[in-house]
């Protein structure tokens, strides 16, 4: 019998609620994938963030901090627009999503990231202290609150969906 390998979404803000041209660091999606990695084995990774750093790479960082919304070009916007919700849309194809939001991050795009991994029928990790969040709390599986309590979720999913912990 072959061996499905699945395909894990990570999610978290890289905007936010911060000012325009200014981004989180991505550090916590590599953190995260290692931790994929030693809990589950091989898997396909989704970095839905991916698309969009590269069409930032594209246009430079600044674009962002035009000073007004009408003089930004609107074909690269047009662009945005498509690859976000490109990449929002293939974050529901993923068999595995985990989320990441740290020190009550609310991201209006990770909301629309779960969503779409709830429609999809994903299952859903989220690293969060969010609770409270209506949001979050409906779109999660399971609800962690800091990353050294993702590995054994990690384990329990890898049993629940592949029958085994090897």
């Amino acid at each position: 019998m072959k061996r499905i390998v699945p395909r894990v979404a990570i999610i978290g803000p890289i905007q936010a609620a911060l000012p325009k041209g200014t981004f989180h660091s991505q550090r916590y999606r590599s953190e995260i994938a290692s931790m994929v990695k030693l809990a589950i084995g091989d898997f396909e990774y989704y970095d839905p963030a991916e698309r969009v750093q590269q069409l930032l790479a594209e246009v430079g960082s600044d674009f962002f901090d035009q000073s007004s919304v009408t003089q930004i070009d609107r074909e690269i916007v047009s662009r945005f627009h498509s690859e976000f919700l490109l990449a929002t849309a293939e974050v529901g194809k993923c068999d595995l999503v985990v989320c990441y939001l740290p020190a009550r991050t609310l991201s209006m795009g990770t909301a629309m990231e779960l969503y779409s991994a709830k429609l999809g029928g994903c299952y859903v990790i989220s690293v969060t202290e969010l609770s409270d969040n209506l949001a979050v709390t409906s779109t999660s599986d399971v609800m962690v609150n800091d990353l050294e309590c993702l590995g054994s979720e990690l384990r329990k999913w890898k049993v629940q969906s592949f029958g085994s912990s090897d």
